[in-house]
């Protein structure tokens, strides 16, 4: 999530330096360059979740988009399936 706060903010983490220039982005913004990896690399199936297709993803507590970025670092993973198999379950879900 510190990613987000940088694409939006320009502050590094921790000394709060910012390399802020001309490209300004939205949070939501952010968040879409930091969750498209498999677009870049053309994987035809993204955005897909169907039999067959391969699907990672994370079950988080909050919306990244909608939270205020100084609360993204307290983010908790409440489960994450990768391959299709639960690798990490905190039993909350």
């Amino acid at each position: 999530m510190g990613e987000m706060q940088l694409a939006v903010t320009h502050k590094m983490y921790p000394s709060s330096t910012s390399n802020a220039g001309p490209q300004v982005v939205t949070h939501e913004q952010a968040f879409c360059m930091w969750t498209s990896g498999a677009k870049v690399m053309r994987w035809e199936e993204i955005e897909s979740l169907q039999p067959g297709i391969n699907a990672d993803l994370i079950i988080i507590d909050r919306n990244p988009i909608t939270y205020h970025l100084d609360q993204l670092p307290d983010t908790k993973v409440h489960r994450t399936i990768i391959g299709g198999r639960v690798v990490h379950d905190d039993v909350t879900c």
